[in-house]
């Protein structure tokens, strides 16, 4: 099953588009999946500014991409709807640009999301903190989707690791300041 997170996606700090991801990657770009009313929105977004016509076909239900003669790609590009499972709900996505366009996650969206990941993570922690039986649990379950052998705890630390670092920056210290406060 592959396990989905909601956040926001832009090209090259132009307009930012809500769509989903299973972290994967194409060069070190992200492959981003959108709902069929944000591919028609971005439809209509890049056929207003951009050298190409994107447009929704209801027969096949597929986006169709077609980059003018002026583009570097030149071709014409098709994405076709899959059906994925999202915290319980079966939803049909687009993968418009992924393993192709330049996308990159909204850095803002990111830090909302670690500062989740570690106020959850040092509630659990806090919770289970004598039960070394649920901790490894929670260890089990983190090695299993992640292809990295971490504690658990060790986890926790390093994205509050993370979150300050990112507050750091915030405030205008130097990368040397926020090494040397880590």
């Amino acid at each position: 099953m592959t396990n989905l997170r909601k956040t926001k996606f832009y090209i090259d700090g132009g307009k930012s588009y809500e769509g989903y991801t299973a972290d994967a990657t194409w060069n070190g770009w992200q492959c981003p999946l959108f709902t069929k009313e944000v591919a028609l929105q971005m439809a209509a977004d890049k056929n207003e500014s951009e050298a190409m016509e994107m447009y929704y076909n209801e027969q096949l239900d597929k986006f169709v991409v077609i980059f003018d003669e002026s583009s570097a790609l030149n071709e014409v590009e098709h994405y076709k709807g899959e059906l994925y499972n999202f915290n319980g709900d079966v939803i049909m996505l687009y993968a418009i640009g992924a393993f192709s366009w330049c996308w990159d996650e909204d850095v803002n969206q990111v830090i909302l999301a670690l500062k989740d990941m570690s106020e959850a993570a040092s509630r659990l922690t806090q919770a289970f903190e004598a039960d070394e039986e649920m901790l490894e649990l929670l260890n089990d379950k983190l090695n299993k989707y992640y292809p990295f052998k971490m504690d658990f705890v060790d986890i926790v630390y390093q994205i509050n690791n993370w979150y300050e670092a990112f507050d750091l920056y915030d405030q205008g210290k130097t990368v040397e300041e926020i090494d040397e406060s880590l």
